[in-house]
């Protein structure tokens, strides 16, 4: 069921509070926040820190991802080359 002054914004805070300074609702607001997308990243980047990358990239694979994809993912959270991933992984077994 839609509200007859129903709207969608979307922006930062300071976007939304300028628009609204300007506009003033109608009705009642309801407001939907995400987190930092940087902090989002320093917790994941602190969960694998400690892990080598045979940890690393078992514990992606155990979330349903090939050993390619996973591989690929270390590369890009850990900032380097695939091949480096593959290859040390390949080394050890």
């Amino acid at each position: 069921m839609t509200k007859i002054h129903e709207e969608f914004k979307r922006g930062s805070l300071s976007e939304l509070l300028d628009y609204y300074k300007q506009k003033h609702p109608r009705g009642e607001i309801t407001l939907v926040l995400e987190g930092s997308k940087e902090e989002r990243a320093d917790e994941a980047r602190e969960q694998w820190t400690e892990l080598s990358l045979e940890e690393h990239v078992q514990q992606i694979e155990e979330q349903g991802v090939s050993l390619k994809e996973a591989i690929k993912e270390v590369a890009k959270l850990r900032g380097v080359p695939k091949r480096d991933v593959y290859s040390h992984i390949h080394s050890k077994g």
